[in-house]
């Protein structure tokens, strides 16, 4: 298995471009979006070491070193393509991906990596072709899971997004942002006791999240639950002091006044 790409894709958001009426978010500024990667820094949660054993003959033991060659230069590209997703060049990750995936076609993290590159290129059709790949190899990987999910749900394509959600849930119930999105769902279906659960559940597993915090803030204000949402707005912007929605939604509630005694 091949190098994942880097941490710094936890925290990516895709902004929704069409955002529909009843959204709880700011237009362009979805807290759905926000991608998984494999935990740690730079590496999938999986072994990418290739064991060497002595072979029965010369021949076999040349197949194990082409193997293990190729592993490393698979490595050594998706090393490359991270650096270009991190510098805004999308296309030119895919490009160097594809170039990894010939190397290992049955790779699983190459697949889910091909698949934040499209997205983020704007190719979701190879986007989701990639991360259904990757399911195909390892159905148990509650992130391809969660950003299939995701790439459904910005589709609008609400039931098929659901399951995947619900899927990486099964698989990893701490998985905050897959908490998250099953909430914006709910958010949309208007099952707004439901949605609040979910966000609750997301920010219990990462309280840093500060998009849940905001949608969990949205949610519990649409229900005139103003103490919690009070809370949960200075939250986000204890953790994201420039996140101006916040800091709007906070003035005028602050601004507003008090309800009237019986």
């Amino acid at each position: 298995m091949v190098l994942g790409l880097i941490a710094l894709l936890s925290v990516t958001i895709y902004f929704s471009t069409h955002p529909k009426p009843g959204d709880s978010f700011p237009p362009g500024d979805n807290p759905a979006g926000a991608l998984t990667s494999p935990p740690a820094a730079a590496q999938s949660n999986r072994s990418s070491d290739i064991a060497l054993k002595p072979a029965a003959d010369e021949s076999n033991w040349d197949a194990v070193i082409t193997g293990q060659q190729k592993t490393g230069a698979a490595t050594e590209l998706a090393t490359r393509a991270n650096a270009l997703l991190a510098a805004g060049d999308a296309k030119g990750a895919v490009r160097v991906l594809e170039e990894a995936l010939r190397l290992k076609p049955e790779d699983e993290d190459l697949h889910y990596n091909l698949g934040i590159a499209y997205g983020k290129s704007g190719d979701n059709t190879n986007a989701e072709h990639h991360y259904r790949e990757a399911l195909r190899l390892l159905p148990d990987y509650p992130e391809v899971h969660n950003n299939l999910g995701n790439l459904l749900l910005h589709a609008g394509r609400l039931g098929e997004a659901e399951e995947q959600f619900t899927e990486a849930i099964k698989l990893m119930p701490e998985l905050a942002t897959a908490h998250s999105n099953l909430g914006i769902i709910r958010q949309k279906e208007n099952r707004m006791p439901e949605a609040i659960a979910c966000f609750r559940k997301a920010v219990e597993y990462n309280t840093n999240y500060w998009q849940a915090h905001f949608n969990l803030a949205v949610a519990c204000l649409s229900q005139g639950s103003k103490e919690e949402g009070l809370h949960e707005l200075q939250t986000v912007l204890r953790l994201k002091p420039d996140y101006k929605p916040a800091q709007s939604a906070l003035d005028k509630i602050l601004a507003s006044p008090p309800n009237p005694g019986p």
